[in-house]
């Protein structure tokens, strides 16, 4: 019986009926008992087991002291199952595996892998189960070279095809970081298992390589290899890395006719890839096409709304969950505090606040942060000062926040003592801190303030550092301090040299810039996108059309002529310098993505051609495209100089009306513009006032210059508070 219980796997009745037996046990009882020990990991009961076996004399019997091996090594006793094997005169490759196994199980890889060395020296062959288990400590050490020996013996007895073995060497090389090996393995591979496959996408997926991901998976389906939810789910977020939106839509055309779309996980990740892609409209129908939303799902849909600054349809979801009895996470509530501050919420994010402190996450510090950053996106400095002086140990997280707040509301000065604070504190400055504060610093005063600093700690060595340098001493016109830097490198990145390409070109210095670039030639760095563009700015700032028309040549050279960055410049060059119909001829290189269409727009409307620009936008439409938020600005900002009421009017209405589109503060600005331009002075007004946040100068100054265009009775009041 109390061998049919541990058959069963009814471990804690075989340890029960064991201690009501009245007579000492023989070999088979005891194991089967120490096999129950084992089972339900009772370390006690086990221990128990061997006294037991000692005082019979049956601890001399392998059989038993196999058993007891087992049961140490499930209940995590590695020492005493040591011990015991140490003692074995003869151990088989079945124990060998249950300690090299076990050694794994509880983290201890290193003696996993000593052990299985030892088992080489003994001469004990390994066998399948062996390796599998030692590849997967090679691949939590990260010993790549000991796992490629493995590999050498797995084509040594050709068992390189075995499922587990194949599956457990991906594995080894993917957690080693090395995807390419893991790739390579699969191409050389015969026959390769779907969980093979498998495993190579979910490392790809877990170190979101996506263009790796989508190359392997088009390999699947050329060898007919069917992918299952497992896959689909990393493909699908290998296409959101990389913002494959059509390859996106292909993968979701399959999960429709494998009817998985209303899966929950693929219905996440679904979602999240299309917020990735900034096709919300596509997420929110997946969303809301969920059987059942949990909570990943409304995250996942309320972050999307955020990143691509949706905030207010965010909010909305938000209050819809709270609505049907969801407990949002501390995720869920950063990325609403995220909105509210995107929005200049401040009430609600009052409201949040208190709902929080009352919650299981009143004392979590990434939280407490969040509220820091939303109380200084709306500009209340006190508050989030206030909060921050209640924290009893100030991370380097916190004061982030508190420093870059000040920073993003134009108190440097007081930023700067913060950061004169942090230091006494005695943390840690880390480079992103140090760099944030020097991209704010908008004269020399404060830029050599905060270079003495950065000497002082040891940081001016560092790469990133002296780029930003060189970045900001460019951006405030000290070229001389610039070069300087640069100069003084001890070693420079293409990003160094581009940062002091760029600050000659922003300055319209050519002929140094000229210089720079043959020097760069001469050390063997090659030029990338952003170098090309630079120049070529610095010629449509001096006017020079031939020396870019050369520039020009140099990118068809370097294979550069279908970049997205690229194109911009040229066409932001040649329509600044008014040759248009060279801007049209860069234009219908393949690859007019959103960038291309906006550089036209804009470049049509600066150069006073708005019916053009008009066209360009209506005719993008057409191909179904949606605007983004720049090309939008763009356009709307054409409609306002060309006085085009009627059609401006159309859009407005568009925007307002259920389009999925979600108008930012410029989008507004630039309809007060057209309102007031065309003597709506009253509508202008009132949609300036009907902004969920406060309107910014832009819209008011706008306004104060129709009013006094047109005659209103509003200036006096937008005089007051615009100031002039």
């Amino acid at each position: 019986m109390l061998a049919g219980y541990v058959h069963s796997g009814h471990g804690h009745l075989a340890i029960e009926l064991f201690a009501d037996m009245e007579h000492m046990p023989d070999q088979v009882t005891l194991t089967s008992v120490i096999k129950a020990c084992g089972m339900v990991s009772s370390l006690k009961q086990g221990q128990c087991a061997h006294q037991i076996a000692v005082e019979s004399g049956l601890a001399a019997s392998q059989y038993v002291t196999s058993s007891l091996i087992n049961m140490y090594v499930q209940c995590g006793a590695l020492d005493e199952a040591q011990q015991l094997f140490t003692n074995l005169p003869q151990r088989s490759v079945v124990l060998w595996n249950a300690l090299i196994s076990g050694y794994v199980c509880h983290g201890n890889n290193q003696s996993a892998v000593d052990c299985f060395i030892k088992m080489q020296e003994e001469k004990i062959i390994p066998n399948n189960r062996t390796i599998s288990i030692v590849l997967k400590a090679c691949g939590n050490l990260c010993l790549q070279e000991q796992g490629s020996i493995l590999y050498a013996l797995m084509l040594e007895k050709s068992i390189v095809e075995d499922e587990i073995l194949l599956v457990a060497l991906v594995d080894m090389y993917v957690n080693c970081g090395d995807l390419e090996a893991a790739h390579s393995i699969l191409n050389v591979t015969r026959s390769v298992p779907k969980a093979a496959w498998g495993a190579m996408l979910a490392g790809c997926a877990q170190q979101e390589n996506g263009l790796l991901a989508l190359e392997v998976y088009g390999e699947m389906q050329h060898k007919s290899i069917d992918a299952d939810a497992a896959i689909y789910a990393c493909i699908i977020k290998a296409a959101g890395l990389v913002g494959a939106l059509e390859e996106g839509k292909l993968i979701h055309d399959q999960l429709i006719r494998h009817d998985l779309e209303t899966n929950i996980v693929i219905g996440s990740a679904l979602t999240d890839m299309y917020n990735k892609c900034g096709a919300l409209d596509n997420g929110l129908n997946v969303y809301k096409a969920l059987q059942k939303q949990d909570l990943v799902s409304w995250s996942t849909m309320i972050s999307g709304y955020v990143q691509h600054g949706s905030h207010s349809s965010a909010l909305k979801l938000f209050e819809q969950l709270k609505a049907e009895g969801v407990e949002p996470d501390k995720v869920m509530y950063s990325s609403i505090l995220n909105a509210c501050g995107g929005l200049r919420a401040v009430e609600q994010g009052k409201w949040l606040h208190h709902d929080i402190n009352i919650s299981e996450f009143h004392h979590d510090e990434s939280l407490w942060t969040a509220f820091i950053n939303m109380y200084c996106q709306c500009g209340y400095l006190e508050d989030a000062i206030s909060l921050f002086e209640r924290i009893t140990v100030k991370t380097l997280l916190a004061w982030s926040a508190i420093i870059l707040g000040h920073i993003q509301n134009g108190s440097v000065q007081a930023a700067l003592c913060f950061f004169s604070r942090m230091q006494s504190s005695g943390i840690n400055v880390d480079e992103t801190i140090l760099m944030s504060l020097l991209k704010t610093c908008g004269n020399s005063e404060q830029l050599n303030f905060m270079h003495e600093r950065i000497k002082q700690m040891g940081f001016d060595s560092h790469l990133g550092i002296g780029n930003c340098l060189i970045d900001m001493y460019g951006k405030i016109g000290d070229l001389t301090m610039a070069r300087k830097v640069f100069d003084c490198s001890p070693c420079k990145d293409v990003v160094t040299w581009n940062s002091m390409i760029a600050a000659y070109a922003e300055h319209s210095s050519i002929s140094p810039l000229l210089e720079l670039y043959g020097e760069m030639q001469l050390v063997g760095l090659e030029s990338d996108a952003f170098t090309f563009s630079c120049m070529l700015k610095a010629c449509r700032k001096v006017r020079e059309i031939d020396l870019g028309n050369l520039i020009f040549d140099q990118v068809i050279r370097k294979s550069f002529e279908t970049d997205a960055v690229i194109i911009r410049s040229l066409i932001e060059m040649y329509a600044e310098l008014g040759s248009l119909d060279d801007a049209m001829k860069v234009f219908d290189i393949p690859v007019n993505g959103l960038s291309s269409w906006s550089t036209m727009i804009g470049a049509f409307a600066e150069n006073n051609n708005f019916e053009l620009a008009l066209k360009f936008f209506e005719d993008r439409q057409k191909h179904g495209w949606k605007p983004d938020d720049k090309v939008l600005t763009s356009f709307l900002a054409s409609i306002s100089h060309s006085g085009q009421w009627e059609r401006g009017q159309r859009y407005l209405n568009l925007l307002n009306e259920g389009s999925g589109f979600d108008p930012k503060l410029e989008h507004m600005n630039c309809a007060v513009d057209l309102l007031g331009r065309s003597g709506h002075i009253c509508e202008a007004g009132e949609l300036l006032q009907a902004l969920p946040q406060p309107p910014d100068m832009i819209g008011l100054t706008s306004l104060l210059s129709s009013c006094k265009s047109h005659g209103s009775d509003l200036q006096e009041m937008l005089v007051q508070k615009v100031g002039y």
